[in-house]
């Protein structure tokens, strides 16, 4: 799993995912999640980001997973404009394990 991680936020998501089971790759910043998808687009099964809604590299992260074929979970108050292929998974903070096993189950799930 791939984390797209805020400084900002007081929860750990990467500890979350680690609680149910995941191996998780942590970033700071949607520009770096961009190239490590890129890389290796077949690493991870799916992406959590916090929210950077107001990064325009977030789009990017959108436009890779949709070419991939995998999906994002976005913790985010704000709304995200994606592609209609991307298999999105949207959650309100604050995030709480229960949510994210929710979130996660969906994103799987589909």
């Amino acid at each position: 799993v791939l984390y797209i991680a805020s400084p900002e936020v007081e929860y750990s998501g990467k500890e979350m995912l680690g609680m149910i089971g995941f191996q998780v790759v942590e970033v700071e910043s949607p520009s770096s999640a961009v190239i490590l998808i890129e890389e290796n687009p077949g690493r991870f099964h799916f992406v959590v980001s916090d929210d950077f809604t107001g990064d325009p590299d977030l789009i990017s992260v959108g436009v890779e997973l949709e070419r991939a074929g995998i999906g994002m979970v976005l913790v985010a108050g704000g709304d995200f404009t994606h592609g209609k292929d991307l298999n999105l998974v949207k959650v309100d903070p604050p995030l709480s394990i229960n949510l994210l096993a929710s979130a996660v189950s969906r994103i799987t799930d589909s």
